[in-house]
């Protein structure tokens, strides 16, 4: 064999081995599997809340990982479970998790679930991201409940008062603010939460059941409660309807100045039919207020969705949430080869990154976090009632205390 032949043979046998190798290397990477859990409520009355924050979740990993599911040589594996708003359904989905050696959950929607799996992240040292539910509880330092292993990717109750500040004016000092709120954990926070926003304030909490059929007798008691300003916190999309309807009977909606969360984009219609421009929305997100590279992106997907129905296609209140949490989870993931949760850990604290909606940080000292918070109106186009923009809040911060 000539020496030319001899060279260019093992020129090729070694660009062979090469890519050999190369393939084999990027197989094996691929193939070291994370499991990673989502126990969310895709049943009962938080379904449509629990609904948006895994599609917003399941968009989010793909977009972050620019559509492969692989970080830091992990392949993500997801495993999607329901609580169906339970407590102890959503317990024993986490010991399920747990069993089958997940070192993430995310997900929760209800503030109820969120405070019995929190203590659990810290017993099996696993990374948990709590979802929408918005109990300060979850990660304040020092509850019960918080801990080095739990996280949040949406607004905690603090958060959404913040626009009470502005429909009070210049000061809250001797001010008397009602806060009509469910009887739960939710509502309970929301309770526990407003002496530390307004200190000079006279808070007077008015806790209701919120399955019942007939609200007349609770806004009967708003109403004699003389309030300033009432902030209404509802989580129940199956008795909202009739909530607002026994407050405008009763002369609460109109007499008063009124304060309630601007909620999913199915609410849209019933709010504005009965609360028209008379209310003042705290929200932590709706459709088209944030124009960042990852909203239009998302936007834009969810648009080619088939079976999207205009003009929201889907994309809601808890979309970011969501994407907030795949993109905690990506971060997380990129900070370990090996799944060391104290390493994840590490990597998400006093992370400050560009997400949906702005620029958002999981605060240090507690894991809060910090992040855009808006204040909107609906207003009638049309047919239709839409949300607009009031007032950014671009750097919301919770108390730390």
């Amino acid at each position: 064999m000539s020496m030319r032949k001899t060279l260019r043979r093992s020129l090729v046998l070694a660009i062979a081995a090469a890519l050999a190798f190369s393939g084999t290397t990027a197989a094996t990477a691929a193939t070291k599997n994370v499991e990673v859990s989502v126990i969310s409520s895709t049943s009962g009355g938080l379904k449509p809340f629990g609904d948006a924050y895994v599609a917003g979740f399941e968009w989010g990993l793909k977009y972050f990982t620019k559509g492969t599911m692989v970080v830091n040589g992990q392949k993500i594996v997801v495993t999607k479970y329901d609580d169906g708003g339970l407590p102890d359904t959503a317990t024993a989905h986490f010991k399920t998790a747990v069993g089958k050696k997940s070192k993430v959950v995310v997900g929760t929607v209800s503030s109820g679930v969120a405070v019995a799996l929190a203590p659990l992240a810290a017993q099996n040292k696993v990374l948990y991201i709590s979802g929408p539910a918005k109990q300060f509880l979850i990660t304040q330092k020092g509850s019960p409940f918080s801990n080095k292993y739990t996280f949040r990717s949406g607004v905690q109750t603090e958060q959404d008062l913040i626009p009470i500040k502005g429909a009070l004016g210049a000061t809250t000092k001797g001010k008397r603010i009602v806060l009509f709120v469910e009887d739960n954990a939710f509502g309970d926070a929301y309770i526990a939460a407003a002496p530390k926003l307004f200190p000079d304030a006279t808070i007077v909490g008015q806790k209701v059941k919120g399955t019942q059929t007939d609200y007349t007798a609770d806004a009967l008691k708003a109403r004699q409660a003389n309030p300033d300003v009432m902030f209404v916190a509802w989580s129940n999309t199956a008795t909202t309807l009739a909530m607002w309807t026994a407050l405008r009977q009763q002369g609460v909606l109109g007499g008063v100045k009124i304060v309630t969360g601007l909620a999913n984009t199915a609410a849209y219609p019933v709010l504005g039919a009965i609360l028209g421009d008379q209310v003042v929305y705290s929200n932590s997100y709706f459709p088209g207020v944030s124009k960042s590279p990852i909203a239009q992106a998302l936007a834009a997907d969810y648009k080619n969705v088939a079976g999207a129905v205009a003009p929201y296609y889907g994309e809601d209140l808890f979309t970011p949430d969501g994407v907030n949490a795949a993109q905690m989870v990506v971060r997380a993931l990129g900070g370990s080869k090996n799944q060391n949760v104290d390493q994840m850990v590490r990597a998400l604290e006093g992370w400050k990154f560009q997400a949906m909606k702005g620029v958002t940080q999981v605060r240090a000292s507690d894991h809060a976090l910090v992040q855009p918070m808006y204040e909107a109106k609906l207003v009638r186009e049309g047919s239709a009632w839409v949300p607009k923009l009031v007032k950014l809040y671009a750097n919301a911060a919770p108390p730390t205390d």
